[in-house]
């Protein structure tokens, strides 16, 4: 159902821009991992992965008016539900908001811990996480104004840029009688020349 505001950002829009921004954070995670192997460091626990992408979303929503890599791919970007620029508070609740599919991704060890009861204790936080991306999807498409639960909790939109618009300029040349410094008006029709003139 197409939404009735047609300044905010498609489904498909915010997909993928968020799936862009998840590869470009995938990326910054295996050189973390890359350079942690260098100082023989540990990198590679998945809640690293989860902590840049808060701190990815984070950095963009603060500092770039709401307007990630893969934002700016679609060519849309987070404002508040009042239609102003986003603000810190909303800026760290929503970065927090998108990361919590990743965080509970990263938390199969304490859940398997927690309900050791249950053999398959740590496929439960990969559950809990497809629940929320889920519940996020079905959120953008349902309402007057479709938003998701990042939204709805963060008080933020995601709208689309609209285009640049360009400068027109005047048709003709623009002459008056106060016009010195173009010199005196012309007067009539340039004079022509003839075939082999010089």
């Amino acid at each position: 159902m197409p939404s009735a505001r047609p300044d905010l950002a498609s489904k498909s829009s915010r997909v993928v821009a968020y799936a862009f921004d998840a590869v470009m954070v995938g990326l910054a995670y295996v050189f973390v991992e890359y350079a942690g192997e260098n100082v023989s460091a540990r990198f590679d626990n998945p809640a690293i992965y989860a902590l840049l992408f808060f701190a990815y979303q984070l950095a963009f929503l603060q500092w770039n008016d709401g307007t990630s890599f893969g934002k700016s791919l679609r060519s849309i970007c987070v404002i508040s539900y009042a239609g102003t620029k986003i603000t810190s508070n909303q800026a760290v609740v929503r970065a927090a908001l998108l990361t919590v599919p990743f965080a509970l991704f990263s938390a199969q060890a304490p859940l398997a811990a927690v309900f050791s009861f249950y053999r398959d204790a740590q496929f439960l936080a990969i559950l809990l996480g497809f629940l929320w991306l889920l519940l996020e999807l079905f959120l953008v498409e349902s309402g007057a104004v479709p938003r998701s639960l990042t939204d709805r909790l963060a008080r933020s939109l995601v709208v689309n840029i609209p285009p640049p618009q360009p400068h027109r300029a005047p048709a003709v040349p623009m002459y008056s009688a106060t016009d010195a410094e173009f010199g005196p008006q012309p007067k009539g029709k340039p004079p022509e020349h003839e075939d082999g003139a010089a």
